[in-house]
């Protein structure tokens, strides 16, 4: 699992303290805002490339009731224009977020196929929340309230509107899903010296709305 008490790293680098490693992944149609989103995030800081190019990875430190967090976020270079992405991304990751255009329907009718691809290849216990990018565009809008708050009801999904442009719930949409993780796990986790976590299943989960200021 990618959600661990990072015991060794304390241990060679006790000034960071970092209590837990997050890993999680940007899912979506390509052109979405994916990686101006993250971009914004993260300040243009901290990339690296996977060792098959094919994946940015970029870091956040952050501190989330009380808890020194390392948080990895994968934006998938493009690679979901052709739907090739394979098990391997979803691999070692504990949450996504599920990203679509508000701006461009089509990329709203894919989520279906992402969520999918999303709960079939991670980890049973992954989290997820649902963000609908460009929520500053309001007149050129096409995917209906009603149409998202139906979906998102569906997923049992969080649901967040984010504008990279206006920096709107930038922050918030991260660090709210790395606080469902914790949450998540601390639910069902042992932690055991040198044993890292052990996790038990329970399907639990909750959805609400957060529109774009209006």
């Amino acid at each position: 699992m990618s959600l661990y008490r990072d015991d060794a790293f304390e241990q060679f680098d006790a000034e960071l303290d970092i209590s837990y490693h997050i890993r999680v992944a940007m899912v979506g149609d390509a052109g979405t805002g994916k990686t101006s989103l993250l971009l914004k995030y993260t300040d243009n800081n901290g990339s690296r490339t996977s060792p098959e190019h094919t994946v940015d990875v970029r870091t956040k430190m952050l501190i989330r009731n009380g808890h020194r967090i390392k948080l990895e976020v994968q934006d998938t270079a493009g690679l979901e224009r052709y739907r090739s992405l394979t098990r391997s991304h979803y691999n070692n990751i504990t949450g996504a977020l599920l990203v679509f255009d508000l701006t461009n329907e089509v990329s709203f009718q894919h989520l279906t196929y992402w969520h999918e691809e999303l709960y079939k290849n991670a980890d049973k216990l992954v989290q997820a929340i649902l963000v609908g990018t460009h929520c500053q565009n309001k007149e050129n809008r096409e995917v209906a309230e009603e149409s998202i708050r139906r979906l998102a009801e569906h997923f049992e999904m969080q649901y967040m509107e984010v504008s990279s442009q206006t920096n709107h719930n930038v922050e918030s949409c991260f660090e709210t899903l790395v606080d469902k993780i914790i949450e998540k796990h601390a639910e069902k986790v042992n932690v055991l010296p040198y044993e890292g976590i052990q996790l038990k299943e329970d399907p639990d989960k909750k959805w609400s709305f957060s529109q774009c200021c209006k």
